[in-house]
């Protein structure tokens, strides 16, 4: 007996790319290395609290491009992710995190 195997996925089509971003104004090569460093970089500063309303703010964009763009029906999930990055915005990390470690420490009177 031999078990079925999932057949693999299609290779990345560059034309595919190209023709979901024709509407941003940036060159779709650099849309690619921007999405790419935003989603592995501004993860690791939200985990660490390390500036951490500077990589909301850049995941809110990227998030915004992604349901403007890509998954339009999917405007609940990214809702939520919006809501969630917004309350970062406004609040910031908090006390747990490098950023009130290097400046609301030394801010705060003695």
């Amino acid at each position: 007996m031999n078990p079925q195997v999932a057949a693999p996925a299609p290779p990345f089509r560059r034309h595919q790319l190209d023709n979901g971003l024709d509407l941003l104004l940036l060159p779709t090569d650099l849309a690619v290395y921007m999405a790419v460093v935003v989603e592995l970089v501004a993860p690791i500063m939200l985990w660490l609290g390390l500036g951490t309303r500077l990589a909301a703010l850049a995941l809110l964009g990227m998030t915004l491009v992604i349901q403007t763009f890509v998954y339009p029906q999917a405007y609940l999930t990214h809702g939520l992710w919006a809501i969630a990055l917004l309350l970062l915005v406004k609040y910031g990390a908090g006390k747990l995190s490098l950023d009130w470690l290097l400046w609301e420490r030394n801010s705060e009177p003695a």
